[in-house]
């Protein structure tokens, strides 16, 4: 009788190991399928604006984004749309594909597609105005892609050892992330993707830095997926989550940025319109 015991306790404290193994797998795929909440603003007036590809969240509730065609524009909190350099004036500024700001929100970056040169503008904040200073032009970025039309999209800052640094995301052929020195964008790194990531993301459109946890948000217009990847050095990531954007909310995503709450916030080629995504 107690052999037939201890053999019930040994088989139940199997089931329960097994129930408690199951639980753990079920919640790690849960974690990487959250649902997410989206909220969408529309921005009136804004119909010139076809082609953003960068934005970065200010302090004051403003926007920087970075079009295309139409240069460096900035959103106000009560969605109203100013050009603040523009690339019908000055040539340089056409074809941008990043915008990132310093944490003390003293500078901004931007970086051109095309040539794959950054520029830092000085950047002053207040509670009812962005104003830009005068450029300078840091330098190139290399080439790494086999593919003249895809390399450098989007930018962010980290801040690593107690210094901001450039990362900067390569579109694809390869996928992968650069890091540089600020100002004199000196190579650190330049480091692929995990595998995992990459099944995930058609390209890098956009990235974004969460300067809390170090962890970078990339976001691709192909599969309209957002990634959160974990960084412990020596190249080595691990896939946090992930976040599908719905085709009928926002069909080309191309720009992210982290709000100082932590919401993610998205937006895209065509109607410009902006995807606060909360409750990742």
């Amino acid at each position: 009788m107690k052999r037939l015991l201890k053999r019930s306790n040994v088989f139940r404290f199997f089931l329960i190991g097994v129930a408690v193994f199951s639980f753990v797998l079920s919640t790690d795929v849960c974690f990487c399928k959250e649902k997410a909440e989206f909220k969408i603003r529309e921005i009136p007036g804004s119909e010139f604006i076809k082609e953003v590809s960068g934005i970065a969240a200010l302090s004051n509730g403003y926007y920087l984004l970075v079009d295309d065609y139409q240069g460096i524009l900035m959103c106000t909190p009560d969605s109203k749309m100013k050009t603040l350099v523009s690339a019908s004036s000055d040539k340089r500024f056409k074809e941008l594909e990043g915008v990132c700001v310093s944490n003390d929100e003293k500078r901004v970056y931007v970086i051109s597609e095309s040539t794959s040169k950054v520029f830092e503008f000085p950047l002053e904040v207040k509670k009812g105005s962005v104003v830009l200073g005068k450029f300078r032009e840091l330098g190139c970025l290399p080439r790494i892609g086999t593919n003249e039309n895809q390399s450098w999209e989007g930018i962010t800052l980290l801040c690593e050892n107690g210094k901001e640094i450039l990362v900067a995301g390569n579109q694809s052929k390869p996928k992968s992330l650069g890091y540089f020195e600020l100002p004199g964008l000196k190579q650190i790194s330049v480091e692929n993707l995990p595998g995992e990531a990459k099944d995930e993301l058609g390209d890098i459109s956009d990235l974004a830095a969460d300067q809390r946890t170090g962890n970078l948000f990339l976001l691709s217009d192909v599969t309209r997926t957002i990634v959160e990847l974990a960084r412990s050095g020596n190249g080595n990531y691990t896939l946090k989550r992930k976040i599908k954007i719905p085709a009928d909310v926002i069909e080309h995503p191309e720009a992210i940025c982290l709000e100082s709450n932590g919401d993610l916030t998205v937006t895209g080629e065509g109607k410009l319109e902006f995807l606060r995504i909360v409750g990742y």
